[in-house]
C-alpha cells in the first residue's frame, strides 16, 4: 500500500481494553511468540491463507502480532498488519523492517471502508471476550472490498462455548500483579458462525474448510472459513463444504 495513511480512520478513538486483555499486554516471550519454527510463517494454513488473499492486491492482518506472515506476502501484494499489543508489535517491526503494522483493536478497526481487498484473522477469535466475535467479523467485513479469512484455531463444534483460563506464571510476566492473569479460549459453534456472516450485508458466499494442517507435520487441524462480498446487494449464493 503507497500511502497507508489514507486508509487509516484517524477518528477512530481505542476502545479502553478490559481486564483479561492484560494477558498479552504482560506475555514474557514476545520475541519467539508463534515462532517456534525456523520459518514460521511456511506452514500449511499461513500458505492457505496468503495464496487466497491473491483474490486481490491489498490485505489486512488482524491481530497480526509480530507480522509472522509478512514474508508470504512483501514481494506479492500491499499488507498492513494491526495488533493491539505494542510489544509484539516492536517484535514484528524489528524482524521485518519494511512491514507496515498499525496499533488498533479488532473490535474497532482503524481504517476506513473498504480499504483493503483482503481481511484475515488467525487464532485471534479464540481469545475475546464473550459475543465480541460478532463485532470483529463485522469491522472486518466493513474495511474489505472482496473478502474475509476466518481461520480457527480448532474445529467448529455444535455450541459455542465462552471459557476463561488462569496461566499461573509459564506465559506471562510472572510477578504480582500480573501472575494469574486469565484469558479467554473460546470455541465456537459452526451454527452461530454461519448466523453471524449470513447476516452480513453485500454478502456473496461462504465457504467453510475443515481439516486444514497447522504444522507441516502432524495430525493437528485448523478450520479456514471464506468469506466473500458483492460488489451490490443481491442473492447470496452461499456454498458450506
Amino acid at each position: 500500500m503507497q500511502n497507508v495513511s489514507a486508509c487509516i480512520d484517524w477518528g477512530v478513538v481505542f476502545i479502553v481494553k478490559q481486564e483479561w486483555e492484560a494477558y498479552w499486554d504482560n506475555y514474557r516471550y514476545p520475541n519467539s511468540f508463534m515462532r517456534s519454527d525456523i520459518e514460521p510463517f511456511n506452514n500449511p494454513v499461513r500458505v492457505m491463507v496468503a495464496d487466497l488473499s491473491r483474490l486481490g492486491s491489498s490485505v489486512l492482518d488482524v491481530g497480526c502480532a509480530s507480522c509472522i506472515s509478512y514474508p508470504l506476502f512483501e514481494d506479492v501484494m500491499d499488507y498492513v498488519g494491526v495488533d493491539f499489543t505494542p510489544k509484539l508489535l516492536k517484535v514484528g517491526k524489528k524482524l521485518e523492517p519494511s512491514v507496515m503494522a498499525v496499533h488498533g483493536y479488532a473490535l474497532q478497526l482503524p481504517f476506513k471502508d473498504g480499504a483493503f481487498d483482503t481481511a484475515f484473522i488467525k487464532d485471534v477469535l479464540e481469545h475475546l471476550g464473550p459475543e465480541a466475535y460478532k463485532t470483529v467479523i463485522a469491522e472486518m467485513w466493513r474495511v474489505v472490498k472482496l473478502q474475509i479469512l476466518l481461520v480457527f484455531y480448532q474445529g467448529l463444534l455444535d455450541k459455542t462455548t465462552f471459557s476463561q483460563k488462569r496461566e499461573p506464571d509459564e506465559h506471562n510476566i510472572g510477578v504480582p500483579p500480573y501472575k494469574g492473569l486469565t484469558y479467554y479460549f473460546n470455541r465456537y459453534g459452526r451454527q452461530d458462525i454461519i448466523d453471524t456472516i449470513t447476516q452480513l450485508p453485500q454478502l456473496n458466499s461462504y465457504n467453510i474448510i475443515e481439516n486444514v494442517p497447522r504444522e507441516i507435520s502432524g495430525d493437528k487441524t485448523r478450520t479456514v472459513v471464506i468469506v466473500k462480498k458483492s460488489k451490490k446487494e443481491g442473492k447470496c449464493c452461499m456454498r458450506d463444504s
